[in-house]
Parts: structure tokens; C-alpha cells; sequence
């Protein structure tokens, strides 16, 4: 087992990789686009091999690892497809797992490609924030997020059709992904500002106030779904806690330097905007719901690792300013990388192995993961993604 030694590696490459490109480049893809691109498509094929060839890395293998061979549990028909269609080229799981892998770091290439200056920047803001948990866990969520970012080009253009589509093909390997359908009609409206403040300061008031409006229309309704997520409602309170503050931190930076954003990127800079406002109000106002509002503030994750670089881009004049938001933006993906493994029944299951190299054989595996599952109580109130 290679323990945490090829994250931090990737962390490290891509930290070097990114301070270049923000910080001692104007834009790689002006100045170079051949060599930038090639070295774009080198890292990805790097670090796409190393998440390929990993070897019962994380939780939702045990699941996924049974249902490959036995359709064991009901999951959307595009997923079944997908599976289906691996199995009879090659019914091997880790070969499942290195087609996987490869689907969702194309996708991910192109999204780089098409709306981030700073490329290996964004990726390492992905990776940091939730990125490693989705590419690792969560296979059928991160193809809905990724065909999403896809389709936020048709948001711009206004073309509806390829718009829907595309998130119609993500919704059938997760059915959350229905969910953005209606947000074509609204991520590019400009919305005015006092009224987002409004919403803000209302959802810091509730949040702090430890009223639990949700739970008790659960309770009044008797919804049976909802109420097993209410068994995971954050005891004791919400409270001034390093997840609230992250929040208003993130708010303030994407509300106070919306007037720096230049005209080129303005509409791209609306949509991740209203998305990452979205995201926030999510967590004020449904904390209270601690898995299902992690599950929905998910779907907007995407807004953290697009909204830095672009305010970045339109600060090349500003070096200060320029070097406070690149800090922020480090600074909340340590948090987060921290948060994620620093996590004890994490320790025990993210531990690296590799297909090609000697690793613990699955039973052995198995037996790790159980032990893991004894921390999951500790892991509410962390927004971790683990098996409840």
C-alpha cells in the first residue's frame, strides 16, 4: 500500500504547475497553445493512470464491484448500459475501472480546455474540493456534474436542445441531474445584487439561529424517505463552525469581485456565479438535512473550481488582489483535502494500491473497510461522502 504518497505527489505537481501558469505566464493558451496543450494532455494521462490502475481505493467498490458481475441493484438505465457494454468487451472490474477513468478524464479535458485559463490550476481545485471523492466513489454522480459542465457552453449560447440532452445522458447514470434542466432558464440571469445579499444575510440568520424549519415539515408530513436522513441531523447545533465560515469567505470573494470580471468572461462569470450561490444557499438553509444537503451542495461543487481562475484572469493588472484570491482559493482546498483525509475510517480506505503492484487482496480489503464503517458517526457534521 502506497498510503496518501500519490496524492500528495499529484498535489505537489499540479501546485507547482498552477502557481506557473497564474503567476508567471499571462495565459498559457495565448502564448503557447501547442506546448500548453501538451503539457495539459500529459498531466491528465499522468494522473488518469494513477486513479485507473488503482486497486479497492475508497467505499462504494464494495458495491459497485458485485453489481459489475450480478445487476444487484437498481441503479439508472445508462449506468446499466454503460456496465453492461464494458462487461462483454472485458468482464474484469479493474478494467471497468480504467474505462471509467478514461470517460471521465476526457470529459474533463475538455472542460479544462474550454473554461479555464488556468487549466492545471482548475484540476488541482478539483482534486482538492470533493474531486477525489467523486472520481473515486461517487462513478455515477461525477458523469452527471462533468456532462453538465458540458452542456453550460449551450447556457451561453442559448441552444436549449443540446442543452437538455446532455443532461438528460447524465441523468441516466444518476437521476440528480434532472435537477439541472430548469437551471438553463436561470444560471445567466443577472440577478441583482441587493437581493443576493438579501438571501445571504436571511440564510445566515437562519443558520445560525439553530431553527429547524425542515424537520419539522418532515415530522408534520411523515415523509418515511426524508426520515431516514433525519437520523443525521447535525446534533447540538449548527453554529460559527470552519464550514460556515468557508461559506462566507467563498461568498464574499465571488460577490465583491464580480466588478473586476472583464467582458469576455462575464457571462461565463454570471453562470458559475448563480451557481456557487446556489450552492451556498443550500447549505444555510437545509443544513439541518446534513446528507442531503451535502448531496445537493455536490451539484454545485463545479462553481469553486471554475470562479477562482476566472477572477484570477481578470486581475492580471492587480498583483496583490491576484495573489489574495490565489491564496483563498489554496487555502480552501487544503481545508478540504485535510477534512477529506484526514478523516479516520478515510485513512483506512484511501490508502493507495495499485493494480500492477502488490496490493492486499480483497478479502483483506473487505475486512478494512467494516473496520472503517465503525468512524461514520464520527464523520457527521465533516460533509464527508461516506456509507450510512
Amino acid at each position: 500500500m502506497f498510503g496518501y504518497y500519490p496524492y500528495i505527489f499529484i498535489g505537489l505537481f499540479l501546485l507547482i504547475a498552477g502557481i506557473y501558469e497564474v503567476f508567471f505566464t499571462n495565459n498559457l493558451y495565448t502564448i503557447n497553445r501547442e506546448r500548453s496543450n501538451r503539457v495539459l494532455y500529459l498531466s491528465l494521462i499522468f494522473i488518469s493512470i494513477i486513479f485507473m490502475t488503482r486497486c479497492f481505493v475508497g467505499w462504494d467498490w464494495y458495491n459497485y464491484y458485485p453489481d459489475f458481475f450480478q445487476d444487484k441493484f437498481a441503479y439508472e438505465k445508462g449506468y446499466r448500459f454503460f456496465v453492461k457494454s464494458v462487461r462483454a468487451l472485458y468482464p474484469n472490474f479493474n478494467f471497468f475501472i480504467g474505462i471509467n477513468t478514461v470517460i471521465d478524464f476526457l470529459l474533463l479535458g475538455y472542460i479544462l480546455k474550454k473554461y479555464s485559463k488556468y487549466p492545471l490550476f482548475t484540476l488541482l481545485l478539483y482534486l482538492t474540493i470533493n474531486g477525489l471523492s467523486l472520481e473515486i466513489d461517487v462513478m455515477r454522480n461525477v458523469k452527471g456534474i462533468l456532462l453538465f459542465l458540458v452542456s453550460i457552453q449551450f447556457i451561453e449560447s442559448r441552444n436549449f436542445i443540446p442543452y437538455i440532452l446532455l443532461n438528460i445522458v447524465g441523468s441516466s447514470f444518476h437521476v440528480s441531474s434532472l435537477l439541472y434542466i430548469p437551471l438553463y432558464f436561470i444560471l445567466n440571469l443577472k440577478i441583482d445584487k441587493k437581493l443576493i445579499l438579501g438571501l445571504f444575510v436571511a440564510g445566515v440568520v437562519y443558520y445560525l439561529s439553530n431553527y429547524n424549519f425542515i424537520i419539522e415539515i418532515v415530522n408534520k408530513l411523515n415523509i418515511e424517505r426524508l426520515n431516514g436522513y433525519k437520523t443525521l441531523f447535525i446534533e447540538g447545533g449548527r453554529g460559527v463552525n470552519i464550514f460556515f465560515l468557508e461559506r462566507v469567505i467563498f461568498f464574499f470573494t465571488v460577490y465583491s469581485f464580480q466588478q473586476f470580471i472583464n467582458e469576455k468572461d462575464s457571462v461565463k462569470y454570471n453562470i458559475f456565479a448563480n451557481s456557487a450561490y446556489i450552492g451556498i444557499f443550500i447549505f444555510l438553509y437545509t443544513t439541518e438535512l446534513s446528507i442531503i444537503s451535502l448531496r445537493l451542495f455536490l451539484m454545485f461543487v463545479y462553481s469553486y473550481w471554475f470562479i477562482f481562475p476566472i477572477i484570477i484572469g481578470s486581475l492580471q493588472n492587480r498583483m496583490e488582489l491576484k495573489i489574495l484570491v490565489f491564496i483563498v482559493a489554496l487555502s480552501i482546498g487544503l481545508f478540504r483535502s485535510y477534512n477529506f483525509l484526514g478523516f479516520k475510517g478515510n485513512k483506512m480506505v484511501y490508502g493507495y494500491d495499485n493494480i500492477f503492484i502488490k496490493s492486499a487482496p480483497m478479502e483483506e480489503k473487505i475486512k478494512i473497510l467494516e473496520e472503517a464503517r465503525k468512524y461514520n458517526d464520527d464523520g457527521i457534521k465533516k460533509e464527508l461522502l461516506l456509507q450510512y
